[in-house]
């Protein structure tokens, strides 16, 4: 039941999202993906779990015709493609 309500009311969404429970949750693993950094297999799965959550945002707004969600989707997905290219670059260029 607590799903549903969450759902369908807008402020009780607002009311999680501003909690302090919900804050320090956020803050927590915000500091455990900086200190994940410099682990290689770590940051491949930042950068996988980036491209899997910009593409659905992609295909909603492709089918809705939603220009600016098509704007804002297509710019997360050549940010990404910006950070994963420089990380691939050679650095004794």
């Amino acid at each position: 039941m607590p799903y549903k309500q969450l759902i369908n009311d807008s402020t009780m969404a607002e009311k999680v999202c501003h909690s302090e429970v919900f804050h320090s949750i956020a803050v927590k693993l915000e500091d455990k993906k900086n200190c994940m950094q410099n682990l290689r297999t770590a940051v491949l799965w930042m950068q996988y779990m980036g491209m899997v959550d910009a593409l659905p945002k992609f295909i909603k707004a492709e089918s809705t015709t939603n220009c600016d969600l098509h704007i804002q989707a297509l710019y997360n997905m050549l940010l990404l493609r910006v950070i994963t290219s420089m990380q691939n670059r050679p650095t004794n260029i």
